[in-house]
């Protein structure tokens, strides 16, 4: 008796599943090695291939520092509550731990919200401009009728940061 159809035709479609198993794992394969060298700055970023947590610490940080932020210095002790932090700003040592790629994580998620809510605020100020441009001298004259040291102790910060200004101003460089 030679070997039935039946026998052959199992034996090919057993050799064809190792062979698609195989191929698919290759491209499996292929698809991690893409996601990790897609997934390497804060550009990356879609949220759905790449989140947050995909990048390295570098590029935490730099999400943060994109918007003036420094994770450590600014981030860091709103997350960690007030009970972590000195007096003056500086974190406390941790007693336990460093900080790790999850905290700085929560610090990058921390400075994306607070990016999105400046550009919401920023396009509803800006809406609002459009709309009645003269609302932003009404907005400033009633700033500085109800507090004038308001006014006066943003203009004393302004030239304490930009020491030249007022020569530069004078002679027209800016």
């Amino acid at each position: 008796m030679g070997i039935s159809y039946i026998t052959v035709y199992t034996y090919l479609l057993l050799v064809l599943s190792l062979f698609l198993l195989a191929t698919s794992q290759d491209a499996l394969n292929e698809d991690v090695i893409d996601e990790k060298k897609f997934c390497e700055q804060p550009d990356d970023l879609d949220f759905e291939r790449c989140k947050p947590e995909n990048l390295q610490i570098p590029a935490l940080k730099t999400i943060c520092e994109n918007i003036g932020l420094d994770a450590e210095t600014d981030v860091f002790p709103f997350l960690f509550e007030e009970e972590d932090v000195k007096e003056d700003g500086a974190l406390l040592q941790k007693l336990d731990r460093e900080f790790v790629h999850a905290d700085y994580v929560a610090a990058a998620y921390e400075c994306i919200s607070v990016a999105e809510e400046s550009d919401h605020e920023e396009a509803f100020i800006q809406a609002i401009l459009e709309e009645d441009p003269a609302v932003l001298q009404v907005i400033i004259k009633e700033v500085m009728e109800s507090s004038p040291g308001t006014i006066e102790g943003l203009i004393k910060e302004f030239t304490m940061e930009f020491p030249d200004i007022e020569s530069e101003l004078s002679e027209g460089e800016t």
